[in-house]
């Protein structure tokens, strides 16, 4: 017995009252949505940075010290994190965003792979060959965020700096 009421006759209006809260929730949505589509181009962006930043004092610093080289690391995971949780949202709303969600899952993914390999390599040790490669491999990560920017208005289309590094 629930205080004052019957269980058997307070279950409908529990029932109703749930409902129209949850319609209220649903019509508040539509009404003033939260999105967050519209950042998952500049989420992306962000982490292809990070990501550059990181490839450069994981492989192209030698003398980097541990402590920095975890403070890169957690920036990453915190990019990719936050890439991710954009990308998710951005699935699940309504209407047209500057960058559809499945094609962004698949530059997080790649994204993701090159944050995987730059790890091994990391933990493996880089040989001259390797460090080599890192300013085109950055310049490649400016590439891809210069037009993950561009998508959305946040930055140029293309970097003239990094298409030249690029073609060199």
């Amino acid at each position: 017995r629930i205080v004052g009421q019957q269980v058997e006759s307070a279950y409908p209006s529990r029932l109703l009252a749930t409902l129209a809260g949850g319609g209220l929730v649903l019509a508040t949505a539509f009404l003033w949505p939260t999105r967050t589509g519209g950042r998952a181009s500049a989420s992306l962006a962000e982490y292809a940075e990070a990501l550059a930043e990181y490839t450069r004092a994981a492989i192209g610093d030698p003398d980097l010290s541990d402590e920095n080289r975890e403070q890169y690391r957690e920036t990453v995971l915190a990019a990719r994190t936050r890439a991710a949780a954009d990308l998710t949202g951005a699935l699940y709303e309504p209407g047209a965003a500057t960058l559809a969600a499945d094609h962004g899952l698949e530059v997080l993914e790649a994204l993701h792979s090159v944050a995987v390999r730059t790890f091994t390599i990391e933990l493996a040790g880089p040989d001259d060959g390797e460090r080599r490669r890192v300013p085109i491999t950055r310049a490649a990560l400016g590439h891809v965020a210069g037009r993950l920017r561009a998508l959305d208005g946040s930055g140029p289309p293309r970097s003239e700096e990094h298409t030249s590094e690029l073609q060199s």
